[in-house]
C-alpha cells in the first residue's frame, strides 16, 4: 500500500494535497514505530500471522471502499446527465402562460369566461 502521489494521473497536486500526504505518511510511520515497540515488548501479543491477516483485511476494506466510491461516482454522473437532459427539454418547451415550464393548461383555465366584447346600445 503506497501513499506516493500518482504521477501518471491528470490530478494536479495542490499544496494542501502535499501537506495531507506528508501528514499521513508521518502518522503511518508513527503507528509503525509503535507497533514495532509493542511487538518488541511482547512478541506473543501480535503474532506475524495476526499482523498479516490484519493487513490483508485492511487492503480488502480499501478495495471495497474504492469500488463503492466508483459506483457512487457513476450514479452521480448519471444523475448529472438526467438533470442536464431535463434542463435541455425545459429550454425546448419554454414557459407556459401560467409560468410553469412544460405545463398543460388545466380545465379551469380552458373554461374561463372570455372578456365581454358586446357593445351596449342606449335605449
Amino acid at each position: 500500500m503506497s501513499l506516493r502521489p500518482n504521477t501518471t494521473s491528470n490530478h494536479v497536486q495542490t499544496s494542501a494535497d502535499r501537506i495531507a500526504i506528508a501528514e499521513t505518511e508521518k502518522e503511518i510511520a508513527e503507528v509503525e514505530a509503535e507497533l514495532n515497540a509493542l511487538m518488541d515488548e511482547n512478541s506473543n501479543l501480535l503474532g506475524s500471522e495476526d499482523v498479516t491477516e490484519l493487513l490483508q483485511r485492511l487492503a480488502n476494506a480499501e478495495n471495497m471502499a474504492e469500488d463503492m466510491e466508483s459506483k457512487v461516482d457513476s450514479v452521480l454522473q448519471k444523475l448529472d446527465e438526467l438533470l442536464s437532459g431535463l434542463g435541455a427539454s425545459e429550454c425546448v418547451t419554454g414557459p407556459s402562460d401560467d409560468g410553469v415550464t412544460g405545463a398543460t393548461p388545466t380545465e379551469e383555465q380552458h373554461s374561463a369566461p372570455l372578456p365581454s366584447t358586446a357593445v351596449e346600445r342606449p335605449t
